[in-house]
C-alpha cells in the first residue's frame, strides 16, 4: 500500500503541487505564511469556470515543514448495506464500510492543522425526518459483508461493525448513520483499518450498548496507530429507529 501520510520540507518561496486520491493540492511557503489551494482532479482550468480560493496560515520564522496525515469525515456518514438484512432476536450480523479520508495538512511541532480537505468528493444528505434528523454525507460504497470486497485503496479504511439484536423484535435493517468521531486509524499491510465497532441493539428508543476496538480488527499485520479518536468513545446511547425507512441511528438525540 502507497502512503501517502509524510512530512514535507519547504525551501522559502518554494511551491509543492500533487495528487491525494481525487484531491489536488498546491501548497507554497511564503515569506511569512503558509498558501494553500485544493481541486477536485478533472475540474476544468479554464479561465471562464470558478478557480479554486486559496487560503493562507501564518508561519513562525523558522517553520519549513508540513505533516500529511489521514483523517476521517468531520461529521456523521450514511452507508447502506448490499441488500436488506433481517435479523432475528439475539443473532449478530457483521459488516464492512469504506470509510473515505481526508487529508490533514499539519504543523509537526504541535500538531495543529492548518488545512482538510476529503480525498474523495461526498454528498450531502439527510437522515431521518426533517424535524429530528441530522446532515450526513451519504457514502457512495454501500457496506459488504466480507472485508476482501472493500476498495484497496489507500484514501479509504476499512470500517468493521458488529450488531447484536439484542431485541425482542426483528429488526430489518437497510442503512445506519454513524459517528466517525470516535474511530481511531491504523496503518495495515494491505489497507488502512479503523478501529471496530461492537453495537448491542436493544429496541427502538432503548439504550443501546456500544464497544469501540483499540488495536487493528483484522488479521491484517501489525500496524501504527496513525490516527487518535477526535472525540470521547460513548459506551451506552439512544438509538432511533425509523422503521418505514428500515434505517438505524447510532448517533443518540
Amino acid at each position: 500500500m502507497e502512503a501517502w501520510w509524510t512530512r514535507l520540507r519547504f525551501e522559502p518561496g518554494q511551491r509543492r503541487e500533487g495528487d491525494v486520491g481525487e484531491l489536488t493540492y498546491a501548497i507554497e511557503r511564503r515569506s511569512a505564511s503558509w498558501q494553500f489551494s485544493f481541486r477536485r482532479r478533472g475540474e476544468s482550468r479554464r479561465p471562464d469556470r470558478p478557480q479554486p480560493s486559496a487560503t493562507r496560515a501564518a508561519a513562525d520564522e523558522e517553520e519549513f515543514e508540513l505533516e500529511f496525515r489521514p483523517a476521517l469525515p468531520d461529521r456523521p456518514v450514511v452507508v447502506r448495506l448490499e441488500t436488506p438484512y433481517v435479523i432475528l432476536p439475539r443473532r449478530d450480523l457483521l459488516f464492512y464500510i469504506s470509510m473515505p479520508l481526508w487529508l490533514e495538512v499539519v504543523t509537526p511541532t504541535d500538531g495543529k492543522a492548518l488545512a482538510s480537505e476529503p480525498t474523495i468528493q461526498l454528498s450531502n444528505t439527510w437522515f431521518g425526518p426533517p424535524n429530528q434528523g441530522r446532515l450526513a454525507y451519504a457514502l457512495r460504497i454501500p457496506a459488504r459483508s466480507r472485508h476482501e470486497d472493500l476498495p484497496a485503496e489507500p484514501t479509504r479504511a476499512g470500517f468493521p461493525v458488529r450488531l447484536r439484536n439484542a431485541s425482542e423484535q426483528t429488526l430489518v435493517l437497510e442503512r445506519l448513520c454513524l459517528d466517525p468521531g470516535p474511530l481511531s486509524l491504523f496503518q495495515g499491510e494491505t489497507r488502512i483499518w479503523t478501529s471496530n465497532l461492537g453495537i448491542v441493539y436493544r429496541g427502538p428508543d432503548a439504550t443501546t450498548r456500544l464497544a469501540y476496538g483499540t488495536r487493528i480488527p483484522v488479521p491484517d499485520g501489525p500496524g501504527p496507530v496513525l490516527r487518535e479518536p477526535r472525540a470521547p468513545r460513548p459506551s451506552r446511547l439512544i438509538t432511533r429507529t425509523y422503521e418505514a425507512a428500515r434505517a438505524l441511528d447510532i448517533l443518540g438525540p
